[in-house]
């Protein structure tokens, strides 16, 4: 990022920037680029219709890309609705001729703020209106009881893991599941960045899987979870451990829904991309994921999580997509071939998912 800032201040050096930030809005990995991309769409050097031009390409891509990205540009779409709003407005207006009424309302879903267009009101009839009739083209973020649904819930927890069974607990995720139908992730975010969850490391990630473990739940909102699970892994790397969500991870690939099968498996993979090479580092859970049962779990080296991710889930994660019952069928053949390489993993296994 430093080397964006350091180009000279002329519009001929950041109009070679564009095709940059165009090419990380369809990264794979956009998730980990979001910081570049700001720092590339509101840099000094950047005229002003290049930087509408790559917040255009956000704004059309996001109702239509895939799940994991979605999520991701709607992050970066609100903020820049908090942090640019006036630059998000003047380039979204040009453009609201050309999206059909679907994708205003996936774009209003993923960014959470309100676009209303009154019929027979072009962009080019607006550009030729006094102030006082700007008022054709509404452009609002939620109201403050609207971007707030969380004021009736607890303001503290009495016990931070999620796996603790209570009605506090229980109110969050179910608002959580309930909220998660209408993909506003302005609305999400709201509630994943209060004291509530950030008081302790093993509340966001309990919470997480919580919800994507418990079938009752609508598909979307453990989607949802998982994919917000790899953006906390990526968040937390390198210097959490995560073992201790392994077995719920498995729970994820042996469901019957095939979107949650693939957002488990796309979450495994991040888990090992992301896991630690250190010995150095905490292991979130270690003592308060179970409350009443942690002083018994095993917990695994560095190289036999690698090993148990690596060598043998990973490598048949396709097929797991594919049928809900095979890593049932894999695991269980990992647990029967006992051999003197592979008990420790074979306890954790017993341990946590037997």
């Amino acid at each position: 990022m430093p080397q964006v800032e350091a180009l000279p201040s002329k519009a001929a050096f950041g109009i070679l920037l564009v095709p940059v930030a165009k090419k990380l809005l369809v990264s794979p990995k956009f998730a980990d680029h979001q910081a570049l991309l700001s720092t590339i769409t509101f840099s000094e050097q950047i005229a002003v219709s290049d930087r509408q031009a790559i917040i255009q390409a956000a704004v059309t891509q996001a109702p239509e890309a895939t799940r994991h990205s979605q999520f991701a540009l709607g992050k970066w779409i609100v903020s820049c609705a908090k942090e640019h709003p006036e630059d998000l407005k003047n380039a979204v207006l040009p453009i609201l001729d050309t999206l059909d009424p679907k994708q205003v309302h996936g774009l209003e879903s993923v960014a959470g703020f309100t676009l209303k267009v009154f019929p027979g009101c072009s962009f080019a009839e607006i550009q030729n209106q006094s102030d006082e009739e700007m008022d054709e083209i509404e452009y609002s973020t939620p109201n403050e009881s609207e971007s707030d649904p969380w004021s009736s819930l607890p303001t503290e927890l009495s016990n931070p893991s999620f796996f603790t069974i209570s009605p506090e607990h229980n109110s969050i995720l179910d608002a959580f599941a309930t909220t998660a139908k209408s993909v506003s992730e302005m609305k999400l975010e709201t509630l994943l960045s209060s004291d509530l969850l950030t008081q302790s490391p093993v509340s966001i990630p309990s919470f997480y899987a919580r919800v994507w473990t418990t079938l009752s739940y609508p598909v979307r909102a453990r989607t949802i979870a998982l994919d917000h699970f790899i953006l906390h892994l990526k968040d937390k790397a390198p210097t959490s451990d995560f073992q201790g969500f392994i077995p719920h991870l498995i729970i994820a690939i042996s469901d019957l829904s095939k979107d949650v099968r693939d957002a488990g498996a796309n979450a495994l993979t991040a888990l090992h991309e992301t896991y630690p090479t250190t010995s150095k580092v905490t292991v979130v859970g270690l003592a308060d994921l179970y409350h009443d049962e942690s002083a018994g779990l095993k917990w695994l080296s560095t190289a036999e999580v690698k090993w148990l991710l690596g060598n043998v889930i990973l490598p048949k994660l396709a097929e797991c997509q594919l049928d809900c019952n095979y890593i049932t069928r894999l695991l269980g053949g990992v647990l029967n071939g006992a051999g003197k390489k592979g008990k420790k993993e074979q306890y954790f296994l017993t341990r946590f998912v037997v």
